[in-house]
């Protein structure tokens, strides 16, 4: 379903004047609502995860389609949808805003279920992911943002069974950042920032084994 067929004209739904919603990640449509992370809102700047409802829109009232989806979020960025509709985000704060990577099943309510978290050298700063749909692997980017101390930057391949395992290593002025797969899940593509080997930001893409 592409929620931009018909639209016409392109709708603001988020008001970003005045510092409000000023870093907005994590784009996914639910089928008929639309999730985003807004990651500088709410409590003590601990983000929050918005929910979208078209039907609700109303150019008068913007906030009558828009709610909170998860406040706080635990400084959720990247978000993706598993082959069941579970959300899953990129976490990289605890609620103190203190460091923590984890990527997580988000829920309205209660404590995440972590589906990997920071161990040893493993996500350190998740920022961006995507879902294989046929058996829910997820890949994730890893910029080590958050950690100073960090001295690579990496794609994880988390396996269904919460394993995490190194796909891609970059030296740390890689920044391997946005994270996609094509439809038939044969080419993954990752978008890397302030490369080291050239001037500019690239996408590379990779060719998925049927293994993963």
């Amino acid at each position: 379903v592409n929620p931009l067929t018909g639209v016409g004209v392109p709708k603001l739904i988020v008001d970003g004047s005045g510092g409000a919603s000023a870093f907005i990640d994590g784009i996914q449509w639910g089928g008929s609502v639309l999730y985003f992370s807004d990651v500088n809102a709410g409590t003590n700047s601990n983000g929050v995860v918005v929910e979208y409802d078209p039907a609700k829109y109303n150019a008068a009232n913007l906030a009558l389609a828009v709610s909170p989806y998860r406040n706080p979020s635990n400084k959720i960025v990247g978000m993706a949808l598993d082959k069941t509709g579970q959300l899953i985000g990129c976490s990289v704060m605890d609620a103190d805003n203190k460091p923590l990577g984890r990527v997580v099943k988000i829920a309205k309510t209660g404590a995440y279920t972590s589906v990997a978290t920071t161990n040893a050298n493993l996500l350190i700063s998740p920022n961006d992911l995507v879902v294989r749909k046929s058996d829910n692997t997820i890949y994730v980017t890893d910029p080590a943002y958050q950690n100073p101390d960090a001295t690579k930057n990496y794609v994880w391949r988390i396996d269904p069974t919460g394993k995490v395992n190194t796909l891609k290593e970059f030296d740390m002025l890689d920044r391997p950042n946005g994270i996609g797969m094509t439809k038939d899940e044969s080419l993954l593509y990752v978008s890397v920032t302030a490369p080291q080997n050239g001037p500019k930001a690239f996408v590379g893409r990779y060719k998925l084994k049927p293994d993963g």
